[in-house]
């Protein structure tokens, strides 16, 4: 059985709440990510922020917007144990693209989960196979 842990994600990118909108753009460009957690002065996870996220700040000023303004709090977790099949359905139930996966009993990530992962090990594919989103930004 395929658990959380076996596809997340474990280097954590992350950003402060304060951090500028234009900031995390180049933090996402910098490690060719789709979306960076947003934590506080304690390292506790306050939400994320995705390209969709930034996407939906057109026309508005960057430097002036911080992560915080954008952030989508995170209401749906999963333990790295869980099975796999747990975090599919969550996603799919919520209708959403990434899962930050939480050290238990702490609001720490201890990584991330997307569906763009999912997606490679449903295809049997190698880690890193696919192209993400980022590739074609460049």
């Amino acid at each position: 059985m395929t658990l959380v842990r076996d596809l997340m994600h474990r280097g954590v990118i992350t950003c402060h709440l304060q951090t500028s909108v234009k900031d995390v753009a180049k933090i996402m460009d910098a490690n060719s990510v789709r979306s960076v957690v947003v934590t506080d002065d304690r390292g506790e996870v306050w939400g994320i922020v995705s390209l969709i996220s930034i996407l939906k700040a057109w026309g508005k000023d960057l430097e002036k917007m911080t992560a915080e303004d954008l952030l989508q709090r995170v209401t749906v977790t999963v333990s790295p144990e869980a099975p796999l099949e747990e975090a599919v359905r969550l996603l799919q139930k919520k209708r959403i693209e990434h899962l930050v996966i939480l050290h238990p009993g702490i609001r720490r990530a201890v990584g991330v989960l997307t569906t763009f992962d999912i997606v490679q090990q449903m295809a049997d594919l190698p880690v890193g196979t696919l192209r993400s989103g980022m590739d074609f930004m460049t």
